[in-house]
């Protein structure tokens, strides 16, 4: 139907769930709320495809660095707005604010953006790809996430993981025979998509996952605890968007040593850069100045991991 459009699409999404969630009286419809937001998160996969689109090739992996920047930056001055909200007692207006700035996206895009053709002639769209990945993913991950608490020998979770692997199972089954799936497995042949994925997981789980994770957890626990800084939520949300600001900066960088160099190379800096600052942090994590230092280099690692990431698979 071509980027744009379902551009405009899942923004105008994200926003109503922005509105649900600031509106909710119960937990249910707060929940119900947030996976409409989700929806919003297609956004950054989709600004990829169009810079491919409309920008001249040698310009596509400084452009894709600076978005995977802006998000970082972005989520680190949510960061500091929605601590002074927090602090201020509430947590509606968070949501509040996250319509304001669905607006403003929806708006931008419905005028800022030059229109992007769709497919001719219109491929079918995989819906029963769509349905079986569903349980595939609910059901393992119910499984996985309720070990701890439950067991192996609890039915519900034998019951779930069985869901989940029958599902999938049933799922990579059709993508391979259906004329035009909504997952072509067929990449995966390819060499260089095949290790960018396994680098994205690596990384997900560790350098970008881990600091994602535990930053704001050690800036915000008590001081009493065996790790924690004792912060507010305003002034972790600083701390948070000092991060983002110099992992920004280095996405500009990152751009450039993909242009002359190739995505490769960030992506080898990156994962050596943020791990480095990782065992240092265990040292200094009851000192803020030497959190703050070391955090903030370890973002400079996450950014080139994070910006080189889609561009192996622009380049493949």
């Amino acid at each position: 139907f071509g980027r744009r459009k379902v551009l405009l699409v899942v923004l105008s999404l994200g926003l109503l769930g922005s509105v649900i969630s600031s509106a909710a009286p119960v937990l249910w419809m707060l929940v119900v709320g947030c996976a409409f937001q989700g929806f919003a998160a297609a956004s950054l996969p989709l600004c990829f495809g169009l810079v491919r689109e409309l920008l001249p090739p040698p310009k596509v992996p400084l452009a894709v660095s600076l978005l995977v920047g802006v998000v970082t930056l972005a989520g680190g001055i949510g960061g500091v707005l929605a601590g002074f909200i927090l602090d201020a007692g509430g947590w509606r207006p968070i949501f509040l604010c996250s319509a304001a700035v669905g607006v403003i996206a929806v708006v931008t895009a419905r005028f800022a953006l030059a229109e992007t053709p769709g497919m001719t002639p219109r491929p079918r769209v995989d819906v029963l790809g769509g349905v079986l990945l569903l349980p595939g993913c609910a059901g393992l991950l119910f499984a996985v996430t309720s070990l701890s608490s439950m067991g192996w020998s609890d039915d519900r979770v034998v019951t779930a993981f069985l869901i989940g692997l029958l599902s999938f199972g049933a799922w990579i089954w059709w993508e391979r025979r259906v004329p035009e799936p909504m997952v072509n497995l067929s990449l995966f042949r390819h060499r260089k998509i095949v290790l960018a994925t396994l680098a994205t997981i690596t990384g997900g789980m560790s350098v970008v996952g881990g600091l994602s994770f535990m930053v704001p957890l050690v800036l915000e626990l008590p001081s009493v605890a065996p790790v924690g800084l004792g912060l507010s939520g305003t002034a972790a949300g600083f701390v948070m968007l000092t991060m983002a600001v110099v992992g920004y900066s280095a996405s500009a960088g990152v751009g450039k040593i993909s242009q002359l160099y190739g995505a490769k190379v960030s992506l080898l800096l990156g994962s050596i850069i943020a791990p480095a600052a990782g065992v240092l942090w265990i040292f200094s994590a009851k000192s803020l100045a030497g959190t703050i230092v070391v955090v903030t280099v370890a973002s400079v690692g996450q950014a080139m991991v994070m910006a080189s990431l889609p561009t192996l698979i622009v380049e493949a």
